[in-house]
């Protein structure tokens, strides 16, 4: 591979390099011994494209730091359906579980009216635009709305309080983010 293949940004940064006075023997360890023609040498001119791009993918493959309420409506939602199947397909199952739910969906929607301007007219409009004011037995209590909640129950406890608790710890404008 040569510096035109590289990408077009190999050839300002090689172009640098050779106004710095740079030659194939100041960057021999990028590429291979012995080279001396001019700066645009392929091999070291393409070796440090290829560190580079390396440097900058393992940089970008670690996770950034997330803002704060950057995906509450995702997990809320979930939450949210959770509760309502636990409450109206499965009536009396799985206390405990479904305490345990409820008591963060209400957190949930301490957060999200707290970081939506303080109005719960707000946190109601959200429920209604993801279809979580339904009564229909069959969208809640089959399919993918009741495999949530085997899902979510599948978990640990302290795996849920910890992505709950982890969600929810800093106040910022709640959004999806990019969960699912």
């Amino acid at each position: 591979m040569g510096w035109k293949d590289a990408g077009f940004w190999v050839l300002p940064l090689c172009a640098v390099m050779g106004d710095l006075g740079w030659n194939g023997d100041d960057i021999e360890i990028l590429g291979n011994n012995g080279y001396q023609q001019s700066m645009f040498d392929e091999a070291p001119c393409a070796k440090l494209a290829i560190i580079s791009a390396l440097s900058v993918g393992l940089i970008s493959a670690a996770p950034p730091p997330k803002a704060p309420g950057n995906g509450v409506l995702c997990l809320g939602t979930f939450i949210y359906f959770v509760e309502k199947t636990g409450t109206q397909c499965r009536a009396g199952e799985d206390p405990e579980f479904q305490a345990r739910v409820a008591s963060y969906a209400r957190r949930f929607d301490d957060y999200i009216v707290r970081n939506s301007g303080g109005d719960p007219a707000a946190l109601a409009k959200f429920k209604q635009s993801q279809n979580l004011t339904s009564e229909d037995q069959d969208y809640l209590c089959k399919g993918d709305v009741a495999r949530s909640y085997d899902i979510f129950k599948a978990n640990s406890a302290d795996a849920l309080d910890s992505a709950v608790d982890e969600l929810l710890a800093r106040d910022g404008p709640p959004s999806f983010g990019d969960c699912v």
